[in-house]
């Protein structure tokens, strides 16, 4: 999930791309991944993302690419504060 300025919003095609790159490191780099201790952790964040992004996929023809609304720009780029 991204936080910036602010806002709270989900962007899917970002995390569509993250957890690509991670998948693919895991292809390449498995026994790296395993002599860490973090192959698990990896497959965990893969199904976290495509169990999130089955969930935003919730009918035929229908895809949920981004969840938030965006304050204003002043507001959005000038006000830091917890996500």
């Amino acid at each position: 999930m991204s936080h910036i300025a602010g806002d709270h919003l989900k962007f899917g095609f970002p995390m569509a791309w993250s957890v690509t790159t991670l998948a693919w490191g895991i292809l390449d780099f498995r026994s790296g991944y395993e002599t860490s201790g973090e192959f698990t952790n990896a497959l965990n964040g893969i199904r976290w993302a495509t169990d999130y992004f089955l969930k935003a996929h919730p009918e035929e023809n229908v895809f949920y690419g981004q969840v938030g609304r965006v304050c204003s720009l002043t507001l959005a780029f000038y006000i830091y504060i917890r996500p």
